[in-house]
């Protein structure tokens, strides 16, 4: 989700500040718009928490294949 974030970024921007989606009775969605620095640091740190996904990903397999005794 993060790498399709990353990649939407622009058209995220014009989203989050765009008046149907911050009305009062709506979603408001200007509270979610991120600085500069924040979308750079999410594209920095987006390979750590890839591989980190991946891992867990892997473990929650191992365990589950450990629990159902699948070899």
């Amino acid at each position: 989700m993060l790498e399709r974030a990353l990649q939407l970024q622009e058209a995220l921007k014009l989203l989050v500040v765009m008046e149907p989606h911050n009305c009062a009775q709506d979603a408001q969605l200007a509270r979610f718009k991120l600085s500069k620095d924040e979308w750079d640091l999410l594209a920095q740190l987006f390979p750590v928490l890839d591989v980190s996904l991946m891992i867990a990903e892997h473990w929650k397999l191992v365990n589950s294949l450990i629990i159902t005794g699948l070899p």
